[in-house]
């Protein structure tokens, strides 16, 4: 979620639309599907990170945070990792996204980053 959602609209959507079939066989602990991926993919762009709340592993949710590239020879990534659902709440997810923005430091996020 967190890659898709720094990619043009259109590239993400063209990922989404060929992955459809792939979401809805995938074990999932919650019904997933092509729509909610691209509704995940809208909040993720309007917020600036990724937010999973266990839609794989039972109890489990996720963060992901992208990074973009800053010079011609470097690639998007993203950092991302899983959390127990009981402490994601939304004052817990603003706190651990801005922590791990302080930790990767302007350097490595460029200014142009999304601030909590």
């Amino acid at each position: 979620m967190a890659l898709l959602s720094i990619m043009p609209e259109a590239a993400a959507a063209e990922i989404i639309r060929a992955n459809a079939e792939r979401y809805v066989s995938h074990p999932a602990v919650r019904p997933l599907d092509a729509e909610l991926v691209t509704r995940q993919v809208a909040e993720a762009r309007a917020r600036g990170y990724a937010v999973n709340m266990g839609y794989y592993f039972p109890g489990e949710g996720g963060l992901g945070l992208p990074i973009r590239r800053r010079h011609h020879y470097e690639v998007d990534v993203a950092v991302s990792f899983s959390a127990p659902l009981e402490l994601m709440t939304e004052e817990w997810i603003a706190s651990i996204i801005e922590e791990l923005r302080n930790c990767l430091g302007r350097e490595i996020l460029g200014t142009h980053q999304q601030q909590v």
